[in-house]
């Protein structure tokens, strides 16, 4: 089934280099905000974005994350490590995301027509940040209602 939407989320850590994000996300106690089922995966969130700009694979492109309630099933997110709430993501991390996107497209995961949603768009949360939710609004993927 291919995906209709693509939330943008957020994980308060500082991650500036590469040597520290695979360890931060290693170190991470995933546990604490897994529901307990047998079919759960360790990530629940289908790829993350260090300080580095580099792409980690959480649960990847072919699992159901945990990441947006109601959302999970019609969609696929990233989760950008830092703190956008005090400054901006790095070109390298907005790069990186946005060719995950085209990735996605171009294998047939993601709708030609997808959209780009904040997860504070359809929860009460802070997530993205609102530094990162002006910088995605530039997408012309960003859609103002889901």
């Amino acid at each position: 089934m291919q995906k209709l939407m693509f939330v943008i989320t957020l994980l308060f850590y500082i991650c500036a280099c590469d040597e520290n994000c695979p360890e931060i996300i290693k170190r991470s106690n995933w546990t604490d905000t897994e529901p307990r089922s047998v079919n759960y995966l360790i990530i629940p969130i289908p790829f993350l974005i260090g300080g580095d700009g580099n792409i980690y694979e959480g649960c990847g492109w072919n699992r159901e994350g945990a990441h947006t309630y109601g959302y999970n099933k019609k969609s696929i997110s990233i989760a950008f490590i830092g703190n956008f709430e005090e400054k901006a993501a790095s070109d390298e991390m907005v790069n990186a995301a946005y060719k995950l996107i085209l990735c996605g497209k171009s294998q047939g995961i993601l709708r030609e027509n997808v959209r780009v949603i904040g997860a504070k768009q359809v929860q009460n949360v802070i997530s993205p940040g609102i530094h990162l939710q002006n910088q995605i609004k530039n997408w012309p993927e960003w859609v103002a209602t889901p």
